[in-house]
């Protein structure tokens, strides 16, 4: 018969075992969502910046496709180029980044989110804060917001 002491040396034993296992996947894991979910924002971008609406909203993620409709992802970039020119470029609003990374993840649950300075034209811009998902296998929009 195993003693009190002995099962709670036990218990604690497989805590600190499991707590070093979760740490040690979203060490691994992390910084690959990172990069991902930027190849699938910057691929966002790029369809924005070429007023490819229809191909942009297919970068958003099932509920965000039910929130915002082509005519209001165009009715925005719109607004964007009346007060900063066409849109041009995208950068990490933060210049503190970790590898070149200016975003922050989470990996329970899932998501990656990012702070950008969108720049048009003229050389002015916004903050556009962004928030990346895995749906299907796939990295997704799920927020999109641009700050006035």
């Amino acid at each position: 018969m195993t003693t009190f002491r002995g099962r709670m040396m036990a218990a604690l034993g497989f805590i600190v075992v499991a707590f070093l296992g979760l740490i040690t996947y979203a060490l691994r894991v992390a910084p690959q969502m990172g990069r991902d979910s930027k190849i699938a924002l910057d691929d966002f971008y790029r369809k924005c910046q070429t007023r490819d609406y229809t191909g942009a909203r297919a970068d958003f993620s099932a509920h965000l496709q039910e929130s915002i409709s082509e005519a209001q992802l165009d009715k925005e970039w719109t607004k964007f180029a009346a007060r900063n020119g066409d849109f041009s470029r995208w950068e990490a609003a933060n210049k503190v980044s970790i590898n070149g990374f200016g975003g922050s993840v989470c990996v329970f649950p899932p998501f990656v989110e990012f702070r950008h300075a969108a720049f048009g034209k003229k050389g002015t811009g916004t903050l556009i804060y962004v928030r990346m998902v895995p749906e299907n296998g796939v990295w997704k929009v799920e927020r999109f917001n641009v700050l006035r």
